[in-house]
């Protein structure tokens, strides 16, 4: 490197000097005020020294020899404190997040209602009081678990899991499925659709694609339009190797069943 190059390289990197004369520090590789808490665009003296006359040299111009010395490390030490409680505030509003996002979970996993959570969130304020952690029975207090916060976590898990799968599908080499019927609580039809996905390093995933409601009826070509309009969003059935049903008339049927139709189609 030239010392013309070298010499450039040095002006543009922070000096350790600046911190008393200026009283900057280097904060996410900018220089950071540590007395109004702003940034300069780039680490140059000269920006640095205009930004301390302008706004900050009136203030403490009157502080010389060892008060000046002191005048940084306390404001130093404040601006440490206070990246530090930034991020513990951040970290609890992640953990919290997630925890809610656990419990939403796991309601769902076992059918419980979404008005619940609140009786999960109590009962586990209550049992780190008796335990005697005063900490963690406040950290599980800012847990939001209304109902109307567990309906919305399961369906941006939905919407994940939604993603995912529908990137697995456009990159891999080819995929079958595996279609049920069921109901639901409600006594309303519903198509199960399973898909076997094996991506382009011969992984396999299996995973329930979809749950489909029959609101026409149960007639083949029910399932059909059911079918096609699930898998329009999914790229449609190029990829698609084998459909596995459950063998009954509506799904089998030659003319009028699933089967006959995808054929004609």
């Amino acid at each position: 490197m030239s010392t013309c190059k070298k010499r450039k390289v040095e002006e543009r990197s922070f000096q350790n000097k600046w911190e008393e004369d200026y009283l900057f520090v280097e904060n996410s590789g900018k220089p950071l005020s540590l007395v109004c808490k702003k940034t300069v665009s780039s680490a140059e003296e000269y920006n640095i020294k205009r930004h301390y006359e302008a706004f900050h040299k009136d203030k403490f111009k009157k502080y010389g020899g060892n008060e000046r010395k002191n005048v940084w490390p306390n404001l130093k030490n404040k601006q440490e404190k206070q990246v530090a409680a930034m991020y513990t505030f951040v970290s609890s509003q992640k953990t919290s997040l997630a925890a809610s996002y656990e419990v939403a979970l796991l309601l769902t996993k076992k059918r419980k209602s979404f008005r619940e959570g609140e009786l999960v969130k109590k009962c586990a304020i209550k049992m780190a009081e008796v335990f005697g952690d005063k900490k963690v029975a406040e950290k599980l207090k800012t847990v939001s678990l209304l109902h109307q916060t567990m309906a919305r976590r399961v369906t941006n898990l939905s919407r994940h899991v939604s993603c995912k799968l529908e990137i697995l599908i456009g990159k891999c080499r080819y995929f079958s499925i595996a279609l049920d019927e069921s109901t639901d609580v409600s006594d309303i039809s519903q198509l199960l659709i399973f898909s076997r996905i094996e991506d382009e390093d011969f992984l396999v995933y299996k995973e329930l694609l979809e749950i489909h409601p029959l609101s026409g009826g149960t007639k083949g070509s029910d399932i059909y339009a059911a079918l096609h309009c699930v898998f329009s969003e999914y790229g449609g059935f190029k990829k698609c190797s084998c459909i596995a049903t459950n063998g009954a008339k509506a799904m089998v049927g030659n003319k009028t069943g699933l089967v006959g139709l995808l054929k004609q189609n």
